[in-house]
Formats: structure tokens, sequence, C-alpha cells
């Protein structure tokens, strides 16, 4: 076996990433050691590897410094550095190869690349975590197809998600956000776990995740990708970007899918997903001034139809009824977005970006007997200035914000009377103030505040620290914690409780907000396994809510949406340990150990909350065969058994859990000459079902009908095919 003090080589390249053009003279170092070279006239390098080094930097005059996290002995590294000059009001974060920690971060943030997002068809970001143990997505219920993601215990609704650092998945879009951003879109994922920084807002509960997309200064000018599976989904995206002249890109992605008919592979009456199509166009403009004003504007639009419920003649006629029960959704939305950035030539560690957006969005859906309408109108601004504090140890983020929404939610029944409406203007300026200590000591501190006046609910102070210590070279401790809080939308965020024969009742105030403090440890460790790479985490944080909306699915047939502050505290303690090792050369582990023990303050007292197992188990292993172009992966979930809702009251929480269950995702990509990649993969490999996801599916019109206590997999195994083609500049 080689000895650990040995060393081995890296090589690469560092190039701009506006231009593509070789940098010469970029310094390469590992991080805390004296071990450096530069690149040669093509931009060229190749420096030694010491045992324990995890951290190699790239950085040139006049770009910004980007490092990646290198585990492995040797290999190719690359680089592409962004000008200072371009500027969006956001850090740059390095990309690794696939997934993994970023050690040099203060927060616990896991950077996900292309390379990784095509391990799994990721046809949009909800389907973008296959292969990562710290993010879980669920369907709500048996017949809107709509899905969540849970982080830390909690629903997706808690983790404030951006593209490229503008809140997207927020407010009515805190429930279809997910959906509304194409994976082929996708460039990488930053998912930061625990409480984010105060630059971003107070929404953050549970963690952030930003997904940033295609830019026109990639090297691709040109991509189309092609999807179909077993379900009769159909879809297709392309990328074009382009220079419209040397200070000006243009970068167009256009989305479209389509699931043309209904299946009922179980025989209980209703589809098994829903049908329906979905438009979604991204254009955007970036434009560099001189060296130091730079910036991009754009726009979005997507358009979304679905339809469910009942798929033969025979159709409940208990109660008078317009027909079969179905479901049928259209949501609209529109969005203008733009950065602006300037750089202080004589001084590159000073700038101000401003950060803005305007979008508009609109959903009426009929769910059975019972019409929900939403609206909303909303604005959002961010100017940030960033400065040292007489050296580079000492960093400094202060900004102002502003935030508007107007938010319209209407529930009727269809023979007219209106059951509730909630609507809301927000109306919320906010300060925030950052600092940042790091230097070559192993402490990294960064404490931040902000406080924001909110013409409804008041001054709000939001708090928060996060403390990184290396006590070894590959060895990371982190501390973190502070608060969050963000308006609940009560009717749109408990849709999936109409798809029920249960009454509807809205207890108290119905416009509150969910307050919580959060707090995080974690300890993550890279060394040599099996003589190649390795790295070990295992992390802990707990939630506490001051206040959280329930949706108590009530014993006597009433779903009842309330807020618990007047019944006790809501809580969340999640943990996960995961280590991830080549075993051998292009073979590629993953394990992880999940534990959740998330709980509720339901009106007969605090219990688990509904679907979120106490135990999950994760592994994904891949492999490369060579240089034949040739890649598989499989991935093995685990679900311990998890709380649902059930007509029957019991005091034996046992006739309460869902039976554990596992899934078995796998591909196979084929990379064909310089151009083409094909894949083809399935889902649910083992052909799990759950029993009678519906309750009394023959009679919808029923108080027992309900669809809400789905745990698992309906459709069954779900074979997929898939391609990408590519034109690089």
């Amino acid at each position: 076996m080689v000895s650990l003090l040995t060393f081995a080589q890296i090589t690469g390249t560092v190039v701009d990433a506006s231009t593509g053009d070789p940098i010469p003279g970029a310094l390469i170092q590992w991080h805390d050691t004296d071990i450096k070279t530069s690149t040669d006239f093509d931009g060229i390098f190749t420096i030694e590897k010491p045992s324990g080094a995890t951290l190699l930097m790239a950085s040139a005059p006049e770009f910004a410094m980007v490092h990646k996290s290198v585990i492995s002995r040797s290999g190719t590294i690359n680089f592409e550095l962004v000008s200072q000059s371009d500027i969006s009001g956001v850090d740059v974060v390095a990309e690794s190869d696939g997934t993994g920690h970023d050690f040099g971060s203060p927060t616990l943030q896991i950077n996900i690349n292309q390379r990784e997002l095509r391990k799994a068809a990721c046809c949009n970001l909800s389907e973008s975590f296959e292969t990562n143990a710290s993010v879980d997505v669920s369907f709500t219920d048996a017949v809107t197809g709509a899905k969540q993601i849970e982080m830390l215990g909690l629903s997706g609704r808690y983790v404030l998600i951006q593209r490229e650092n503008i809140p997207f998945a927020r407010g009515l879009n805190s429930t279809t956000g997910i959906s509304f951003i194409p994976g082929p879109f996708i460039g990488s994922i930053q998912l930061t776990k625990g409480l984010s920084s105060v630059v971003n807002g107070y929404e953050s509960i549970s963690g952030q995740i930003n997904a940033e997309f295609l830019q026109p200064s990639d090297d691709k000018y040109f991509m189309l990708n092609g999807f179909v599976n077993q379900g009769a989904r159909f879809e297709t995206n392309a990328w074009f970007g382009t220079e419209v002249s040397d200070k000006v890109e243009v970068g167009t992605l256009l989305h479209y899918s389509n699931v043309p008919f209904t299946q009922d592979r179980n025989d209980d009456g209703f589809a098994d997903m829903p049908a329906g199509q979905q438009i979604s166009v991204h254009n955007r403009w970036k434009y560099f001034l001189n060296e130091k004003w730079g910036g991009q504007l754009g726009f979005s639009i997507t358009a979304d139809d679905r339809f469910s419920g009942q798929t033969g003649p025979e159709f409940d006629n208990s109660v008078p009824a317009p027909g079969p029960w179905q479901f049928d959704q259209t949501n609209n939305r529109y969005e203008i977005f733009g950065k602006t950035g300037y750089v202080d030539p004589s001084n590159l560690n000073r700038s101000i970006g401003v950060v803005y957006s305007v979008n508009m969005q609109n959903r009426d859906a009929q769910v059975g007997l019972r019409n929900l309408t939403s609206n909303q109108n909303s604005a959002y601004v961010n100017a940030i200035y960033q400065d040292v504090l007489g050296s580079v140890d000492h960093g400094i983020k202060a900004g102002l914000s502003y935030q508007y929404d107007n938010i319209e939610e209407r529930l009727d029944s269809v023979q007219g009377p209106n059951l509730f409406t909630f609507d809301r203007m927000e109306s919320v300026p906010g300060a925030f103030v950052e600092y940042t200590y790091s230097s070559d000591a192993p402490v990294t501190l960064v404490l931040g505040t902000r406080v924001d006046y909110h013409n409804l609910f008041g001054w709000l102070v939001t708090p928060r620290l996060n403390i990184k210590y290396e006590p070894a070279t590959g060895s990371v401790i982190r501390l973190g914690g502070g608060r969050g809080m963000r308006t609940a939308n009560i009717l749109s965020e408990n849709m999936s409780a109409l798809a029920s024969g249960r009454e509807f009742q809205v207890f108290g105030n119905g416009i509150q907000q969910e307050r919580a403090w959060n707090i995080g440890l974690s300890f993550s460790q890279a060394f040599l396994l099996f003589d190649k790479g390795a790295t070990f985490s295992v992390d802990g944080f707990y939630t506490r809510f001051n206040n959280k909306m329930i949706g108590d699915f009530y014993p006597n047939q009433t779903f009842i949406a309330y807020f618990n502050n007047q019944f006790g505290a809501s809580s969340s303690l999640s943990s996960i340990a995961q280590l991830d090792f080549e075993p051998m050369e292009n073979l590629n582990v993953r394990v992880a150990y999940k534990y959740l023990d998330a709980r509720d303050a339901f009106i007969d007292g605090i219990q688990t909350s509904y679907r979120v197992p106490n135990h999950r188990a994760f592994l994904n292993v891949g492999y490369e065969f060579g240089q034949s172009g040739w890649k598989a992966d499989a991935t093995w979930n685990w679900f311990g058994a998890q709380r649902v809702p059930t007509w029957t009251y019991n005091e034996n929480t046992g006739s309460h859990l869902s039976p554990s269950f596992s899934l078995i995702h796998a591909q196979v990509n084929k990379t064909i000459g310089e151009n083409w990649e094909v894949y083809v993969g399935v889902d649910n490999l083992l052909d799990y079902r759950q029993d009678n996801p519906i309750q009394a599916a023959d009679r919808p019109y029923s108080s027992d009908f309900e669809s809400n206590a789905v745990y698992g997999p309906i459709f069954g195994r779900m074979l997929y095919a898939g391609f990408y083609y590519n034109l690089s500049k």
C-alpha cells in the first residue's frame, strides 16, 4: 500500500468563465499549506497533493478566488474564474466533481453540479435530490400530484428556495415552485442546511436551496434535452446562448412537458398521477459596460395545467353532484428580474450589488366540490454593499431591502357560497449588516442581524451566527443558530386537505407569521480510505417554533388549520451521518443514515408530525467504465414507519403508522462523441406500491373519502429514457 505520506499530482486548467480564455500566471495553492504553483501561458498547471490536503484554491488579479474540495489523490481539476467586474450581488461558489460538502463555507453547504444531476432523471427541481440524503421528496396526497420537499424534518415551505439568489418558491409559489424550475435549466445547486445569511432575508428556517441556471457565458451555445417515461410523460428542453457583442450576451431556455392522458394501474377508479402540460420560457441579457459596471436583465413565464380525479364512467351518486370527482388546476406565473453591480477599481474588495424582481402569479383550482382561487403580486429589491474593514480578514456586508406582496386566497363551494377568504398586503422595508472574520487562523465567524418593519406584524429582528473551526487539516466543526419567520398561506399550503371528504375549518386568525429558532452543530472530516479520498460528516439540528401553522386531520371527520401558539410548541430534531468514499478506481459510494423526530402541537396534544419517518437509510453507488463513456448509478432508499392521517382514532399509535419500505432507482448513461449523451433508467425498480392510497375511492363525495393517507409510491415501477445534445462554442 502506498504510504499516506507520499504525494500525488493534480493537473488542470484555469480559464476565464466569461470567455473561456486561459489565464496565465494564476496562483494555485493548497489551503493551509505552502504548496503552490502557477499556470503556464496556456492556463495549465500541475501541483503535488500532500497527504491530508483537501481544499485547492485558484486566484488571479481582477478575478474572484475559487476553491474546490478535492478528495482524490490524483486527477484533473479545472477552474473557471469570474471577473470581479461581473458581479451580481452574490458570492462566487465553486463546484466540485459531483456532490460534496464545501469545506470552505462557514455554513453547512452542499454543492451539487450537473455531473451529479445527470445521475438521475431530474425533470424539475423537486426531482434533483434523488442521489442526496439531506432532502426527501414526497407527494402530499394521492390525487393532486403536488410534491413537497422535506429538510431537517420540516416541510419545504420552511426552506428558502432561490433562483440565483432571488427568492423564488415563496408565497403562493411555495407549494409549486419546486416544479416550476426545469432540471435541465440548472447548472448547479447550493444547498445550505440550517439558517442562511441575513443578506437573503428572514424567511429561511430549516435551510436554503439556491439553483443556478445555465449562463450565456457557459461553454455551450446550444443544448437540447428530451425525456419520456412509462407514465406517458414527454418533456423537451432547449437552451440557446450567444454573444450579441463583446459586452452583451443573451441566453434563452425553453421547456415543454406533457402528460396527455391519465392512468389507473391500481384499479381504484382514480388517476395514479395527474395529466396536463407545462410551458416555461426563461430569457436573460447579461451586459458588461466597463470594468466597473455589469449586470443582467431577464424575464420568466410559466404556464402549468393539471387535471386528475376519477377516470372511469362509474362515479359516486351517493350525494347530488355534477359528475365524476375531478381535480382541475390552472397555474400561471410571470416575472421580470435583474441584477446590477459596481466594483470599485481602486479597491476590488469594495462593491455594490442590486438584485430585483417583480412577479405575478394566479392559480385557479377545482378540487371536488370546492374551488380555490389564489392571486399574488410581488416586488423585491435588495441592495448590498460589500467591503473589508482594515484588512481582508474582516469583511462586511450591509444593505437595504424591500419586499411587497399582495396575496388573495378564496375558497368557495361549487354550489356558490364563499367558505373562506384571506387577503393581505405586506410591505416590508428592512436593513441588514453581516460581519465576517476569516484569516489563516482556524476560526471563521459570520455574525449578522437584520431589522425589518412589517406593516402587519411590526418590527422584526433576525439575529444569526455561524462559526467554523478547523482543528486540523481536513477537519471542520460548525456551529450555527438564529431566528427565522415567514407569513403562512393557510389555504394554498393546505390545498391537499381539500382532496378529502372532511369538513375544512380554519380556527382563529388565518393570517399569522410562523416563527422559529434553529440551532445546528456539524462535523466534517476528509481522509484517505482504500488509498483514495473519503469524506465523513455528521450533523444535528434542532428547530423550535414559537408559532407554527398546523394542519390537523382531526378524528371527527374534520380538517382544522390553525396556529399552535395556544396548544404548545412544535419542534423538530434532525441528525444525519454520511460517508462518501471510493473503494476502487471509478467506483463512488455514498451511504447515510438519518434520524428525525418532528412533533406538532395538535389539538389533542403534542404528537409526531404527519408523513415524517423517524428513520431513513440511504445508499448510492456510481461507476464509470473508464474512457468508454458508459456510467451506471443506483440508489437505495429505506423509509421507516411514518404517521399518516386516519379516520379511526385509537390510543395505540401503531394504528396510525405506515409500514416501512424500500425504493431502488437505477440509471445508465452513455456519452457518444463530443455532443451526445443518452440515458435509460428505472424508478422504483422493485415495483413497490402503497395498498389503497385512497380511502373510500368509490364514494368520493361522502364524508369517508380521504386521499391524504399517502406515504409511498402509487404508480409503481417507472421506466424512462432520454438524451442530451450539446454544441460547444
